[in-house]
């Protein structure tokens, strides 16, 4: 019961929260400003009272003394009057004599007040001289509603002045408070917004942010990158256990065409090549169609057969600069001064922990691919990553459209009159079998292919 009405009682908003706190603190403080400034300041006005009649008592004892014993009653009348008159703390003065019998007061009201609060009276005796003694009393009469209304007085206008210094101070605390909560605001907003397109986005916040919300939002960042590295590998190990799927799906429909393809393909093919060796020339054009396709057929079983045999890799140390050399060669014997190759080695080391035959494949591949895309320059990267090998190529032809590009990688996907679409899906088994990972991206200027190669 008491958590559910503390619960209503507190906001959920921190800077109302702090706001009504300041607010709750500055009454307070108020409240104990003016009770205390009341009670030092009736206790100082009353002080000064008591030293001022002292001090008065003082200065007209002889004349008094002197009134009383010539019985000057015009004297003695005139005195206590202009002495109440003068000072407005005291509401009368009484002058006695030495019996203390009423002689008068400033007043005129002829009698002494016997049951009047007698902490209101301050009772001084008159002497004259060190013979004489005492001749006579004089009492004053003081007025505490005076008194208090001055220390009113005086505590209210502390109390406005602590007012606007509270109100200054609210402003402030508002300010700084807001902030305080922007920073946080944005981490929110961040938070609210997250999803797998923006994982590895950094968080803006303020300048003025504090390092404790800098510190928040760093962390924040550094697990939603580590969480965008788990979902993309994920996402590579459920392409890999797919690719894997493809395979053996394709290595059961390779098994059977080579049995019902293949064998019925080569009896046609060597029959084609009998007819056209026999047939007159009027039949020329029909055989060599006939041989023509009948080996495309039989190529189209022979890649069958080749993606489906288990990947076989053999990783040992190799010279980026020995794989430079043979792609060199390649070009120049296959494309000659139709194809640049630029290849930058910016492996220290010059040696990678991989298998050479097949990099030399993937990239032998895409060479082909390349050059079939109209391109007159390759450029090829080997770099360094930690726990990687990085191996990027890219060319100048003419670019993959984009609604094509998360389809290349699919078997017998191809935009080619007279490909397969078998190449690019067997690199990518390659790189799986490597343990690897392979991204494109394309535009109208050419295609970039970036390969990871892990150095275990």
């Amino acid at each position: 019961m008491k958590s559910k009405i503390i619960k209503l009682l507190i906001p959920n908003s921190f800077r109302t929260r702090v706001i009504l706190l300041t607010i709750f603190a500055s009454f307070f403080t108020l409240l104990v400003t003016i009770t205390l400034s009341y009670s030092y300041s009736k206790r100082f006005l009353t002080e000064t009272v008591n030293n001022s009649i002292k001090q008065n008592v003082s200065i007209l004892n002889i004349k008094l003394g002197e009134a009383i014993i010539y019985k000057d009653i015009y004297t003695m009348f005139t005195i206590v009057e202009s002495i109440q008159k003068s000072s407005d703390y005291l509401k009368n003065v009484y002058l006695f004599d030495k019996d203390m019998n009423y002689i008068t007061d400033a007043l005129a009201v002829k009698q002494y007040p016997e049951k009047a609060d007698k902490a209101n009276f301050i009772k001084f005796p008159i002497t004259i001289g060190d013979n004489q003694g005492v001749v006579g009393y004089i009492i004053y009469e003081i007025n505490p509603d005076y008194i208090v209304e001055v220390a009113i007085k005086d505590s209210l206008k502390i109390g406005v002045t602590e007012i606007f210094t509270f109100i200054f101070l609210l402003i402030v605390v508002v300010f700084f408070t807001n902030l305080l909560i922007t920073p946080m605001q944005a981490l929110n907003e961040y938070v609210q917004k997250m999803d797998l397109s923006n994982l590895t986005e950094d968080i803006k916040l303020p300048w003025y942010s504090s390092r404790e919300v800098r510190d928040i939002a760093k962390n924040l960042t550094d697990i939603s990158k580590r969480l965008a590295d788990a979902i993309d590998k994920n996402m590579e190990q459920e392409k890999k256990i797919m690719a894997n799927a493809k395979m053996a799906s394709i290595g059961m429909m390779s098994s059977g065409l080579a049995h019902e393809l293949k064998n019925p393909a080569m009896t046609v093919l060597l029959l084609a090549q009998t007819l056209a060796k026999e047939l007159d020339e009027r039949y020329s054009k029909d055989t060599e169609y006939l041989i023509r396709e009948t080996n495309k057929i039989v190529k189209i079983v022979n890649d069958f057969l080749e993606i489906a045999k288990p990947i076989s890799i053999k990783k040992s140390d190799v010279k980026v600069s020995e794989i430079q050399k043979v792609l060199e060669d390649y070009i120049y014997i296959n494309f000659s001064d139709k194809l640049e190759l630029i290849f930058i080695n910016n492996i220290k080391s010059d040696t990678i922990f991989t298998d050479g035959e097949k990099v030399i494949e993937i990239l032998i591949n895409l060479i082909n691919n390349s050059f079939e895309a109209a391109a007159t320059r390759v450029e090829i990267v080997f770099e360094d990553q930690g726990s990687y090998v990085l191996v990027g190529f890219r060319d100048n032809g003419f670019g993959i459209d984009e609604e094509n590009i998360d389809k290349i990688f699919l078997p017998f996907y191809t935009t080619k009159k007279t490909g397969t679409g078998l190449g690019l899906f067997y690199i990518e088994s390659i790189i799986n079998a490597l343990n690897g990972q392979i991204n494109v991206s394309s535009d109208e200027y050419g295609t970039t292919f970036i390969i990871r190669l892990t150095k275990e």
